[in-house]
């Protein structure tokens, strides 16, 4: 009986630890898409319809000199995105 108290004891204090500390490592995750073009296909939309629902996501289109901008016109660097 005095290991069951011990135990439900320590996982009280576990599951304290886990609800404070696991906000301040949260992040925020940033998708880029790299596409050749605005028209993605059917696999590329349904991957980036899925990102979008999850995730802060961008599509990226290359352009000719090597860079690459959002569909908006914006020129980004890859740095910016934890996952491309």
């Amino acid at each position: 009986m005095k290991q069951s108290v011990t135990f439900q004891c320590l996982y009280l204090i576990l599951l304290f630890l886990m609800v404070a500390i696991l906000p301040a490592y949260s992040i925020d995750v940033t998708v880029g898409l790299l596409a050749g073009s605005n028209n993605l296909g059917e696999v590329e939309e349904a991957a980036y319809n899925w990102a979008e629902d999850n995730y802060q996501s961008t599509i990226l289109i290359a352009n000719d000199n090597g860079t690459f901008k959002t569909d908006g016109g914006t020129t980004k660097k890859l740095d910016d995105y934890a996952v491309l």
